[in-house]
């Protein structure tokens, strides 16, 4: 995904998580899903970019941003205080 902050790839780390998730997803309907996704970090917050994202998919999925215009991909991972962090390549 493209956007105004960088470029992001998720990759999958672990196929049955994966797939479980789906199926969460096809039995919640996705206006369902959308809410709860919404509602991680409580409603109405404003989250950080991938903080969202990645508590409820880093379990099963990897995520790389690069900057804009960049090519270099670094992880995105949460840290111990929940925040996202950047791991870089070596």
């Amino acid at each position: 995904m493209r956007t105004r902050y960088g470029n992001y790839v998720a990759t999958v780390k672990d196929w049955p998580g994966f797939l479980a998730e789906y199926t969460n997803y096809k039995n919640m309907g996705l206006a369902a899903y959308n809410t709860a996704y919404l509602a991680i970090g409580g409603t109405g917050t404003n989250q950080p970019a991938g903080v969202r994202f990645l508590t409820k998919f880093g379990a099963f999925l990897n995520l790389f941003k690069a900057n804009p215009g960049g090519s270099d991909y670094d992880a995105l991972k949460l840290n111990s205080s929940g925040a996202v962090e950047l791991i870089p390549c070596p």
